[in-house]
Parts: structure tokens; sequence; C-alpha cells
């Protein structure tokens, strides 16, 4: 499923943070590093769904830390036009919502 070394180890230490945390990973060229931001936003974004049908709004990280985006928010910063467009389609394959700012 892994294309490269470090891609797992950037996922896991993506999942890994317990609070909210500005993460740099730095991948190099066709590391798959679409994969890398979309696992866990997935999965922090399906996490705080469920803990908000279930009552509580704690952000999906299984503690009581209250987070101030609900949904969890990724922000992403794409360097093109043609990786922004690869970026948002992969987003929606995985149901991902996504918004773009361009630039103007």
């Amino acid at each position: 499923m892994y294309r490269c070394p470090t891609q797992p180890r950037a996922i896991y230490a993506v999942l890994a943070a317990r609070d909210p945390v500005t993460q740099l990973v730095v991948l190099p060229t066709a590391g798959r590093q679409t994969a890398t931001f979309l696992i866990p936003a997935d999965c922090e974004a399906t996490a705080a769904l469920s803990a908000a049908s279930a009552g509580g709004c704690s952000g999906g990280r299984g503690d009581d830390a209250e987070t101030s985006w609900f949904p969890p928010v990724t922000i992403v910063l794409t360097p093109n036009r043609a990786i922004t467009a690869n970026t948002i389609a992969a987003a929606h394959r995985v149901g991902v919502t996504v918004g773009s700012w361009p630039l103007g």
C-alpha cells in the first residue's frame, strides 16, 4: 500500500498528534504526499462526526479536549493549479469535503 518507506512514518506521526499542532512533513517527489494528509484528515473527520452524533464534540481524538473547528480542518498549501486540481479530485474520491481559496 505504501509507495515509499517515509510515507507510513509521516501518516502515523500525523495521526498520533494528541493536541492541535502544526506539522511539516517533507517527502520526496512521488512520495504520495496526498495520502499522507488525506488519510489522517478523513480519520479525524469521521471520528468527529461520530462523536457529534453520539452527543459529544471531542474532535474525535478520544479525549475531552475541545476543538474550535468542527469537523476538524486540515489546511494544505499547493504550489500550482495542476497540483491543486489533483488534490481536490483525490479528496473528493475519498469523501473529504474541500474548499479552495484561489489566488486573487
